[in-house]
């Protein structure tokens, strides 16, 4: 089996981490935690200018991988991620400062923000693999990953899995090594695990797959 190590990404990926892939419980994730009011789209659009620079005014992420593609990202996804960015669950310099209090003093603002954007359509995304292995990185998702994000890697807002479907396959690639070498504390012992069981090219396979879907 391959060791996995970030540094095998070193001058090919940028290290950072947006929102992204990362499964919750329903507690960990209940939009209630943040705001007890309806969400205000309006309000939301305007937070979201702060973050197209980024993520793209579509919210559709960089063509590099090195920010995800966020637009129609369940609420639930949105709204953890944030908040870990604040509570050091997830390392990024420049997520951890949008994330702040200082540029979100209100805990509507999370929800704002999140609601709008997971309303904006979702964009596919033109970063893929070599696609040789499409059909290796099906088996493995169906095998390991399908229970949890669904067949078609939907995700669930009401259970809190984002959506993996359509993402970035070098962002996918990034969160998976990153998880491997402890750069993202707020995803579960049992990731790692899963990512530690395949090969390098299983991994590489997997978010081609993933990159892939609509």
């Amino acid at each position: 089996m391959i060791r996995i190590s970030f540094a095998m990404l070193a001058g090919g990926l940028m290290l950072g981490a947006t929102l992204g892939a990362s499964a919750a419980s329903p507690a960990q994730t209940d939009p209630a935690r943040t705001s007890r009011q309806a969400a205000d789209l309006s309000h939301g659009e305007q937070l979201f200018l702060g973050c197209v620079s980024c993520h793209g005014s579509d919210g559709e992420g960089q063509p590099s991988g090195d920010t995800p593609a966020i637009a129609g990202q369940h609420r639930s996804t949105v709204i953890r991620q944030l908040n870990d960015f604040r509570r050091g669950m997830r390392w990024d310099v420049r997520m951890e400062a949008v994330a702040s209090q200082h540029r979100l003093p209100h805990p509507q603002d999370i929800q704002d923000i999140a609601a709008f954007v997971s309303s904006l359509p979702v964009q596919p995304t033109g970063d893929h693999g070599d696609g040789a292995g499409l059909a290796q990185g099906e088996l493995v998702y169906a095998g390991l990953c399908a229970s949890c994000h669904g067949q078609s890697a939907a995700g669930s807002d009401r259970a809190g899995v984002p959506r993996l479907a359509g993402q970035s396959y070098r962002y996918l690639l990034r969160q998976m090594y990153n998880t491997l070498d402890h750069r993202r504390p707020n995803l579960t012992a049992s990731h790692e695990a899963l990512f530690r069981s395949l090969t390098q090219q299983e991994v590489q396979d997997t978010a081609d797959y993933l990159s892939r879907l609509r």
